[in-house]
């Protein structure tokens, strides 16, 4: 096989980005529930690197591994969550 891209994020961010994921999953469920609305993977993921984006600064040893996984989860095709 080919070489594979690794996109792991060190251990010490892993329950942010658990929690963040798990966050919009759940209003992104809330959403399609209560409004209707249907949000992609695409959608929900965009929203985690917001927010990621938005705590950059507490993990300023991480940056390479953090830009790496917010262009990676920035370029994924769009799959429908419902």
């Amino acid at each position: 096989m080919g070489r594979e891209l690794q996109l792991q994020l060190p251990a010490s961010t892993h329950y942010v980005a658990i929690l963040l994921i798990s966050w919009h999953l759940w209003k992104a469920r809330n959403a399609a529930i209560f409004d209707h609305l249907r949000h992609t993977a695409r959608d929900v993921l965009r929203r985690v690197v917001y927010d990621m984006d938005l705590w950059r600064q507490r993990y300023k040893h991480h940056q390479a591994h953090w830009e790496a996984w917010r262009c990676h989860n920035l370029h994924l095709p769009r799959i429908l969550i419902i």
